[in-house]
């Protein structure tokens, strides 16, 4: 299996396929940075106003980030040391707009992988793992129980994050991300403009399901 295969079939229709390969920042080849511009170039263009520039590196961060996810999903036999081991990953060190929209070009459907994650343990050191990764990125854990948000002031301050931020909290009725001021303040303006709209995207939420069989996720 080939990662640039992981980040293929996840960018075309939400399905992963993961080996039980050790996978670092470091040993990405260029075909996959590829995959992941190209993705991002056409993605760009239906997001409200305009996005922050693509950081290659975090978008690499990030991805690696979920293939470690979903890796560990389908296989648990391993220790808890590797499993923490593996999420010791080289973030950017300043966590601009860039960074955020970057790292949440693949690292979206960490939701999904959390919920999968739960329905196999109450409570295991990937959980943990993942509920710390969906407090580091905010904009990427819309919709996680038990995770507090951090550094949410980025997303606030960037137009077209703040919209994407607010769409999937009500997509996903992650009603405790509105009591940022700001959050909540755009949240009522989407409800007052479209209100038929938000009651629908209430509804039924975006999250992209990751499909199973053997070794993808269940």
């Amino acid at each position: 299996m080939e990662l640039v295969d992981f980040v293929r079939t996840l960018l075309a229709d939400g399905r992963v396929l993961v080996a039980d390969i050790d996978v670092g920042t470091d040993n990405v080849g260029d075909d996959v940075v590829e995959q992941l511009v190209a993705f991002e170039a056409e993605y760009r263009q239906d997001l409200f106003g305009t996005p922050p520039p693509l950081s290659r590196r975090s978008a690499v961060c990030g991805m690696v980030a979920l293939y470690q996810a979903c890796r560990f999903l389908i296989y648990p036999q391993h220790d808890q040391q590797r499993v923490r081991q593996a999420f010791k990953i080289r973030w950017e060190k300043r966590c601009n707009a860039s960074v955020h929209y970057s790292v949440d070009l693949t690292l979206r459907f960490l939701p999904d992988v959390v919920q999968r994650a739960r329905r196999q343990a109450e409570r295991s050191v990937l959980i943990d793992e993942l509920l710390r990764l969906g407090g580091r990125w905010p904009l990427s854990s819309v919709g996680i129980e038990g995770v507090v948000p951090a550094d949410v002031e980025t997303l606030v301050a960037h137009p077209c994050l703040l919209q994407l931020y607010v769409d999937r909290i009500i997509a996903r009725r992650d009603l405790a991300r509105l009591n940022h001021p700001a959050v909540r303040e755009a949240a009522e303006r989407a409800w007052g403009m479209f209100p038929e709209l938000a009651s629908s995207a209430i509804r039924t939420p975006t999250v992209v399901p990751l499909s199973a069989n053997k070794e993808k996720v269940r």
